[in-house]
């Protein structure tokens, strides 16, 4: 992920983590067997893109549990979590694998909420986990800049300047599901065979005509998720 976007996300979880919890348990003999603890450990909790729609984590515990959600930026509703609870026999401990599945962001804004595991004791507290979905999709090259520092309404510019000469344009991205892809300009042309691409890692190599205008120009690329996120990739080509 981007560094400058990971620095920003890090300083908002820490601010989390100082009211919610990962980790809960007792070192008091009497209570020594109660605890509960997410598996493996996310300091900065999970982080989704908005064409991603799953992920898991293992919930590692003593007592009985049941999740809910609260919502920390955004709105809420666009999490499952299966299982959404558990048993826990009387002095056993349980490694729970909990699959969790988003809805599609196509809201183009990050969204969060704390994934929040309630115990069945008044002896120690719940845990918690941030899971944030980010509103673009995983486009690194051209990366990316932001229109603001603040979460609620922060969105990405993805931006790149070609020379009057290049003959090439390049976007690199991950894809989870299938997309397609589109151009408004005649003189960046998308192959046939990039025009809808499979989910996974894409290194898109598009033809581009040496401007010879005298004019700068401007074309638009748009990468569309069969889910419906969708972001736009502007090449801007120089004149001779």
């Amino acid at each position: 992920m981007n560094r400058n976007l990971l620095y920003m996300l890090s300083a908002w979880v820490l601010a989390i983590a100082a009211s919610t919890l990962a980790t809960s348990c007792t070192e008091n003999e009497e209570l020594g067997q109660y605890s509960a603890y997410f598996m493996p450990t996310r300091p900065a909790g999970i982080e989704l893109y908005a064409d991603q729609t799953r992920d898991s984590t293992t919930i590692v515990s003593t007592i009985s549990w049941d999740i809910t959600t609260q919502a920390t930026t955004g709105e809420d509703g666009w999490l499952r979590f299966s299982p959404g609870k558990a048993d826990v026999v009387p002095n056993g401990q349980l490694f729970q694998r909990v699959n969790i599945t988003a809805e599609a962001n196509t809201t183009g804004y990050i969204r969060e909420s704390l994934m929040k595991v309630n115990l069945q004791t008044d002896r120690i507290d719940g845990i918690a986990m941030p899971v944030r979905q980010l509103g673009w999709m995983d486009i690194t090259v051209p990366q990316p800049r932001f229109t603001t520092d603040d979460k609620a309404t922060m969105q990405p510019i993805f931006e790149s300047t070609l020379k009057a000469s290049d003959i090439n344009a390049t976007m690199v991205c991950h894809i989870f599901t299938m997309a397609t892809l589109k151009s408004d300009a005649e003189w960046l042309v998308i192959p046939e065979e990039l025009q809808s691409i499979r989910g996974g890692d894409r290194t898109l190599i598009f033809s581009v005509e040496p401007n010879h205008t005298g004019t700068e120009r401007t074309a638009h690329v748009t990468l569309t998720s069969t889910l419906g996120c969708s972001n736009v990739v502007t090449f801007i080509q120089k004149a001779e």
